[in-house]
């Protein structure tokens, strides 16, 4: 499942650590540009914390939309056989007039 939009789901702490991996993202780099410190960029990748808390809900909203927006990340959720993963998207080939 690609998140396509803003209802769909929200990237688990493993799935935001791996992502950051892939574009080169320091923990420090992604919490400045969410307006964030590193110990809570720390804490949802370790999973740690309510789930249900609105203040981490909108810090989870905050992250995704910046790699998915500013790094062309494609976050990829569990349909059974297949586990959650990332990966990044192909740019658009402009054609040729």
């Amino acid at each position: 499942m690609l998140i396509r939009d803003k209802t769909d789901r929200l990237p688990t702490g493993a799935m935001i650590r791996a992502a950051r991996g892939l574009v080169g993202l320091e923990i420090t780099q992604l919490a400045e540009a969410i307006g964030v410190t590193r110990k809570t960029i720390f804490a949802i990748e370790r999973d740690q914390g309510q789930t249900d808390d609105p203040r981490r809900t909108k810090t989870l909203l905050k992250i995704r939309d910046f790699l998915v927006d500013g790094h062309g990340v494609v976050f990829l959720f569990d349909e059974g056989r297949l586990g959650e993963g990332v990966r990044l998207s192909r740019p658009t080939r402009q054609r040729a007039p």
